[in-house]
């Protein structure tokens, strides 16, 4: 039951924070969705689970925002696919992971590393990058989680707003372990 106490602990101040904001957002502009890929799975007993910030996807040695340095490779994605498969996880949440980013080679990250790792998927966006703004990158970065349980729901929880181009978002995501029982996972960058 702790458990349970502290993820709606959690969620409520991740809501009182949103609420904080001078304008409503147009939350439009907020990527979310999931999908479920591979075959329902289930396990009564071990919950494998890791945190990775992916970087935007790009290698360690890249500058993701820098608009002139590509990155989010074939290469880059296995490199990330290869250390996860190692762990063997059955839960995964990732931070710093971009859509349809316009420095990146691969455009749809996510969907590209749930296949390579026959993994259900979902993804929350912060927001839209500004090309001419704060960020000279244009294209969306947030959170995902990726899973070997059915994901039954997700919610894209704003946590943080100075402006429609600076804010961060936690995704929470509903995910089916057995015939009984259902767990949140939250995926998160927490950052200065």
């Amino acid at each position: 039951m702790r458990f349970k106490k502290t993820i709606v602990l959690i969620l409520s101040v991740a809501a009182c924070i949103a609420c904080n904001k001078e304008a409503e957002p147009d939350y439009n502009q907020r990527t979310s969705y999931f999908k479920n890929i591979t075959p329902h799975y289930s396990q009564d007993s071990v919950l494998k689970c890791v945190t990775y910030n992916i970087k935007i996807g790009f290698g360690l040695t890249k500058d993701a925002w820098n608009k002139d340095v590509i990155g989010s490779t074939p290469v880059d994605i296995e490199a990330i696919a290869t250390v996860l498969e190692q762990l063997n996880p059955n839960i995964i949440a990732l931070q710093e992971v971009h859509r349809n980013r316009s420095n990146a080679e691969v455009k749809n990250l996510m969907e590209t590393l749930a296949k390579r790792l026959e993994m259900n998927y979902a993804f929350g966006a912060h927001g839209f990058n500004d090309p001419y703004g704060v960020v000279p990158v244009y294209g969306e970065w947030g959170n995902a989680m990726l899973t070997k349980f059915k994901i039954e729901s997700i919610s894209n929880i704003e946590t943080e707003y100075v402006n429609v181009w600076e804010r961060r978002s936690m995704v929470d995501a509903v995910l089916r372990i057995n015939d009984t029982l259902l767990i949140h996972t939250l995926s998160h960058n927490f950052c200065e």
